[in-house]
């Protein structure tokens, strides 16, 4: 993975984005809430990935793209999968949905040297990997994607 361009100062901490960037919200609003909010990656060990979750961090409210399909869906709305930049995966995916708006920030970040590396950063509130994802590392880590993904979905916008 190739780091990016310095995004935000976290205490003696400097965060960076990817080169192949996975912010999925304006880089200047990630930059303020890491900023303005206390991450606790002190102890982060060298390639330790680590989950933030900020309730009510970003400054205003924003679309979450991740929806739950019910079992009325099918009739609603079609499911369909698509593979979504550089993943070697299909998503699953629904068109026409209406995201719900949060306050919610989940960021992903890495830790490579020095630095740490925001594997993404999304609006709304921590999913498990996808099926596909081939950093899933245990069976106990797939099945709760595979529970999980069943019944969402990522809104196509």
């Amino acid at each position: 993975m190739e780091i990016g361009k310095e995004i935000a100062k976290c205490g003696r901490y400097v965060v960076h984005d990817r080169e192949d960037s996975h912010l999925h919200l304006p880089a200047e609003m990630v930059r303020i809430v890491l900023e303005r909010n206390y991450l606790g990656l002190r102890g982060v060990k060298e390639g330790d990935v680590v989950v933030r979750h900020l309730v009510g961090a970003l400054p205003k409210r924003h679309p979450c793209y991740l929806i739950h399909t019910g079992p009325d869906w099918g009739s609603k709305y079609k499911i369909y999968y698509k593979k979504r930049g550089d993943r070697p995966y299909f998503s699953r995916m629904v068109k026409g949905a209406t995201p719900r708006d949060t306050w919610s920030l989940t960021i992903v970040l890495k830790r490579i040297g020095d630095v740490f590396v925001i594997l993404t950063a999304y609006a709304g509130d921590p999913s498990p990997k996808e099926p596909g994802d081939n950093s899933i590392q245990t069976p106990e880590e797939y099945k709760k994607s595979i529970h999980f993904w069943r019944t969402h979905a990522l809104i196509e916008h």
